[in-house]
């Protein structure tokens, strides 16, 4: 199949029949009578079944639409309604036009509603996957997934081949592989490895790393942009950017491509207003590119960018790209389709759309960590939120605010955050309500990265004014008011003359509603990229008109900046300035300090510079920026007079908004104007271990957060910014680590949330994967700042097993409980239903904590080499030969994977046990490595063979665990508790396994023992109610596995009983461990059913030990099946 010819029915239908669908397609062509709808489609013209697929109860349908562009979201709602209309829940559909020789192929699937057993015409869940085909189309991708893989085998493997992901993932792999060569390093795709060295780009007098992937960051950032430019076209079908300068034919024609074309492009042409440009740039193909401004093109010092009297650079000699990897970035362009149109939830083309830049540039564009040179991915703990999050996470924390703002009812604002709702309910003056709430509204993200969440409001904010304000006209009205700046105000006018009313919409959003915070300076340009890409998307090209028609970007210097969002400027006190001006500053106590953002003249310059610098360029730029510094630092002098030369206002004079580099601090009042807080802060917080942050701590001490802990992770602390900055009974929504629901460092956050906050939503997933790429559980909180009250509730929901990742709206519509605020306690929330929630107190009541039960828990040996300390049967049998004395430090070890509920099996492992301090305890004066060699000769020369060898760390000599010296183990209090008999458990398991050790062996890091043989205290440990117990109050690590943590163990509440009651318990563990100390047990069926079922006959006896009712049983025993 030519997927680059125009759409032909029957030679489609051929490909359909002969290659692509299963062998029970039927053709049966049936043309649809559009008069039988029960609307008039605005787009459609003519409908006709083409054949169905019975395995797969798929209809394939032809639709013949009149517009050029396929408008593709009114196309997407028309098709929905067309296919609940006939019940279809799966179609596969081909869009074509006579207008255009191009067509789309397409998956459109819908979920139908029910009314008593009857399919009603209601549908929801509605998804439309596109290819675009035809000879405007790169068939790259339609030829891999539509023809090379064959016929589908079923509705998965047809829903695979149309999946964004999978093409998402290849494009990322390929421009990660020219990244990699251009900037050096090493890199593994698939079983792919590329070691490029210090890689192909060379820089002038420098060979800095760091320098050359941010030099590559930048460059292929530019690129991508220029290439979704090159995507948008004039009537006249003349793109914005034309071939001769942007595509591989062009690096063939230009030798020394960067220097030729690609500075003059960047820094003399899109940055330069085309009346300021030099006489050489007049010609074509130059004079068709417009102006963009923006500032994405402004040199960066690190550009080497410095013209000679010829135009020429000054470093053509040594700034070095080879035209080669160049040419290689530009065939993986011209590989793939780019559409500069945002995909939808409900609607996504396969080809590279503007949200996969930020998807690219999240992934890529931050590969390396100055200060550690670990990958930033890593270090700053960034991942990309998937989009069916961003769009959950973006419509409830509007829905909420909406309801707070209008009082309209929920089932309204519902109806205004779905795309294929058209017709809603609501009046004028219940408009009106909508559209005041959104002009007012200020929403920011404290960790933007590549901006998912600030473009994820924009685009639903611009769907609510779609439907509420579909011309304009109120939003037009409301911001004409607002907008003191003329050029912004003569822009919005022209706008609405040309109907361009989406334009109108979007900078109204973005000049008021929208901010962005992020340290790294990389993530703050692709979160204006992404917005420059959005605005331009609306923009109508006209090759007549000045600059195209196109107007010159914003400059979004005041919307998204470069800081540090947690830190804060220390010791302010609100003290207005004209109630000061007799006031010593010796009067004021030590720590306060004057507030001198109450000089209500400059604060309203400084709006005024704001609203102004967000639409100049050229000499006006430069000018907006100097009045801004000049009265900025006015200011900072002002406060020097009264407040002296201390932290603040030092740090104050050290922000630069129109510089490249990341401020130290962040104060919403100061960098945005905003004094009153945000209507909705959110985010998907860094996730950085507590571990990786020491040296930030004392900052965040000192900075005063309530929820300071010294073992809290990162996360924890946005929680408590996002309540400082919100405005009263606003809101906050966060995706973050679960860890903070039940582990201990979590318990001041728990509190302060319960204390101050409204909790509103919280939906915790679990071990459900919501991050590709980071092996962390997840939740979602949504609360509201204000006073609790004692009614509260709050919604709650626990991902379980069934969740596909699809769907998330039915799925929590359908599983969603609430819980009674005040009832989440402070030790751990326990999101579960009053009868879990009274059941679990019931255990409680009646046992007591292990921890209470004069017993300790202590964790196995920290080796922090096994390679060398940890040995096998025969080199144990080596040693001991050589030196019979050897005996004395190599002892049996066990793993945790040698451990299971009642059983245990030895893997033939040996430890060399040399404790810390016993060098020293022995040696007297002798050097310590010669009383190490003298002692065990044979030892001492099997643990110097590691010396040079590092494994997975830092290796024998250098690692952390160790004690005196590299040969002996670290520091351990208990090491003879190890030779006493004691009950032993795994770290991580599919559920709690215990088992009794007489004493024989010694222990690693991934086990734990507790210090006792109590043969009662095994049989309930290992009990389903104790499981199910364990289960609501730790945290998991992934839906089939829990992780073993002493601080939930050790709470474990079992009762205190007589010997006698404990003997029916001890006799059938007994019975238990007869059979599983035998070698065969772990392949004998007969014996594992026995010992199933004395457990069984156990988990009765424990119920009865805990009174449980048999409801109570069913409950246990169902929450522990699943």
């Amino acid at each position: 199949m030519d997927f680059s010819q125009p759409y032909h029915q029957d030679t489609f239908l051929k490909f359909l029949k002969d290659n692509f669908l299963p062998n029970d397609f039927k053709i049966s062509k049936e043309i649809i009578n559009l008069t039988d709808l029960t609307f008039n489609p605005d787009r459609i013209q003519k409908i006709e079944l083409l054949g169905e697929v019975l395995s797969l109860d798929l209809k394939v349908y032809e639709i013949h639409h009149e517009s050029e562009n396929d408008p593709r979201v009114t196309l997407s709602k028309e098709t929905f309604r067309i296919m609940a209309k006939y019940s279809t829940k799966k179609a596969l559909i081909l869009f074509y036009s006579k207008n255009s020789p191009n067509y789309r192929f397409s998956l459109a699937t819908i979920d139908l509603k029910l009314e008593d057993t009857r399919v009603a015409k209601e549908y929801s869940n509605p998804r439309r996957y596109s290819f675009f085909l035809g000879p405007a189309a790169k068939t790259h991708t339609p030829e891999q997934y539509l023809e090379n893989k064959g016929r589908i085998k079923n509705f998965d493997d047809l829903k695979n081949r149309f999946s964004i992901e999978i093409v998402n993932k290849e494009f990322y792999n390929k421009i990660a592989e020219v990244f990699t060569n251009l900037a050096g390093g090493s890199r593994k795709i698939g079983s792919k490895s590329i070691n490029a060295g210090s890689g192909a780009l060379k820089l002038p007098s420098t060979n800095d790393d760091i320098l050359r992937k941010e030099f590559t960051v930048r460059l292929i950032g530019r690129l991508v942009f220029c290439w979704f430019l090159k995507k948008k076209h004039s009537d006249s079908n003349i793109p914005l950017l034309p071939e001769e300068v942007l595509s591989v034919n062009a690096i063939n024609e230009n030798k020394n491509y960067y220097h030729t074309i690609l500075e003059p492009l960047f820094f003399e042409v899109l940055n330069t207003p085309i009346n300021e440009r030099e006489k050489k740039y007049e010609a074509i193909p130059w004079n068709q590119i417009p102006f963009l401004n923006g500032g994405l093109f402004n040199p960066h010092i690190h550009d080497f960018y410095e013209p000679g009297l010829l135009g020429i650079s000054k470093h053509i000699g040594n700034l070095e790209i080879p035209d080669k990897l160049l040419k290689n970035l530009f065939e993986i362009f011209e590989t793939y389709n780019f559409t500069i149109d945002e995909n939808t939830s409900i609607d996504v083309e396969l080809s590279i759309d503007p949200e996969m830049l930020g998807r690219v540039f999240e992934n890529l564009l931050a590969e390396i960590n100055p200060e550690t040179g670990e990958t930033a991915r890593k270090s700053t703990g960034s991942y990309y939120t998937p989009r069916p999050i961003v769009e959950y996470m973006v419509a409830e924390s509007l829905k909420q605010y909406l309801l707070t703002k209008t009082g309209l009812d929920e089932k309204k604002i519902s109806e205004l955050l779905i795309y294929q709702d058209e017709n809603i309910n609501l009046n004028n003056k219940e408009k009106e309500k909508i559209v005041d709430a959104l002009d007012k509204i200020k929403i920011i993200d404290p960790a933007c990265g590549s901006g998912a969440f600030p473009m994820g409001m924009l685009q639903k904010i611009l769907l609510i004014l779609q439907k509420v304000d579909p011309n304009s006209q109120k939003w037009f009205d409301k911001k004409l008011e607002s907008i003191g700046d003329n050029t912004l105000q003569k822009d919005l006018k022209t706008k609405f003359k040309s109907d361009n009313f989406n334009y109108i919409h979007k900078i109204g959003i973005i000049r008021d509603a929208i901010y962005g915070v992020d340290i790294q300076p990389i993530a703050v340009e692709i979160s204006k990229l992404r917005f420059f890409l959005s605005l331009i998307v609306d923009e109508k090209v006209n090759d007549i008109k000045e600059n195209r028609g196109i107007e010159p970007l914003p400059n979004l210097e005041f919307k998204f900046v470069c800081a540090n969002s947690l830190i804060g400027l220390p010791n302010k006190v609100k003290v207005p300035l004209g109630k000061t001006e007799n006031k010593q500053p010796q009067l004021f106590k030590k720590e306060e300090q004057l507030d001198w953002f109450e000089s209500d003249k400059d604060i309203k310059i400084l709006k005024e510079l704001r609203d102004e610098y967000l639409r100049s360029f050229g000499e006006n730029k430069k000018k907006v920026e100097k009045k801004f510094q000049e009265v900025q630092t006015r200011m900072f002098k002002h406060s020097l007079s009264w407040g002296g030369r201390n932290s603040q206002t030092l740090k104050l004079s050290q922000w630069n908004p129109f510089s490249e580099e990341k401020c130290d601090w962040f104060d919403p009042d100061w960098m945005f104007g905003i004094k009153d807080g945000f209507g909705i802060v959110i985010a998907n917080p860094p996730y950085i271990r507590q571990e990786d942050i020491k040296e930030y701590k004392p900052l965040l001490q000192k900075a005063g957060y309530q929820v300071y802990n010294s073992t809290s992770d990162l996360y924890t602390y946005f929680y408590e910014l996002s309540y400082n900055i919100l405005a009263l009974n606003s809101f906050s929504c966060f995706i973050s680590s679960n860890k903070w629901i039940r582990a201990n460092y979590g318990e001041k956050l728990r509190n302060f949330l319960k204390a101050k906050t409204k909790v509103t939503n919280l939906i915790d997933f679990g071990g459900h994967k919501v991050f590709e790429t980071a092996m962390v559980d997840t939740n979602i909180l949504l609360f509201q700042k204000t006073k609790p009250q004692i009614e509260y509730t709050a919604s709650y929901i626990n991902i379980e097993s069934d969740f596909t990742g699809e769907n998330l709206d039915e799925y929590l519509h359908k599983k969603q409980q609430t819980i009674k605020q005040n009832e989440l306690s402070d030790s751990g929330w326990t999101l579960a239903d009053n009868k879990v929630l009274a059941l679990k107190k019931k255990i409680e009541k009646i046992g007591i904590p292990l921890k209470n039960w004069d017993v300790k828990i202590n964790r196995g040996i920290v080796i922090g080499f096994n390679e060398a300390f940890i040995i096998d049967t025969s080199t144990q049998k080596q040693l001991c030969t050589e030196d019979p004395k050897s005996v004395e430090i190599i002892k049996p070890i066990l793993r945790g994977r040698d451990i299971d509920r009642y059983y245990y099996k030895w893997a033939g492992l040996w430890l060399i046990k040399i404790e810390s301090g016993w060098t020293n305890k022995n040696r007297k004066s002798e050097n310590a490595e010669k009383y190490f060699e003298k002692s065990y000769p044979g030892v001492y020369q099997h643990l110097v063979s590691f010396k040079k060898s590092t494994g997975k760390g830092k290796g024998l000599v250098k690692r952390d665990d160790q004690g005196d010296y590299w040969w002996e183990l670290r520091d351990c209090d208990y090491y003879p508790e190890f030779e006493k008999e004691k009950i032993i458990y795994k770290d991580i398991a599919d559920k709690l396994s215990f088992v009794n050790e007489s004493g024989k062996y010694f222990l690693n890091n991934t086990t734990y023992f507790i210090n006792t043989g109590n043969r009662y205290l095994l049989s309930v440990l290992n009990s389903s109610l104790l499981n199910f117990y364990y289960e609501q109050i730790s945290s998991q690590l992934g839906n089939e596995v829990v992780r073993a943590f002493t601080i939930f163990i050790e709470n474990l509440p079992i009762p205190k009983i007589f010997e006698q009651q404990q003997k029916p318990f001890i006799e059938l563990i007994d019975k238990i461990l007869a059979n599983t100390k035998d070698d065969d047990y772990s392949t004998n069926s007969a014996k594992q059913a026995k010992v199933k079922e004395y457990e069984r006959q156990i988990d009765q006896m424990v119920y009865k030990l805990y009174d449980l009712t048999d409801e109570e049983i069913k409950i246990v025993e169902k929450e522990v099946e699943s």
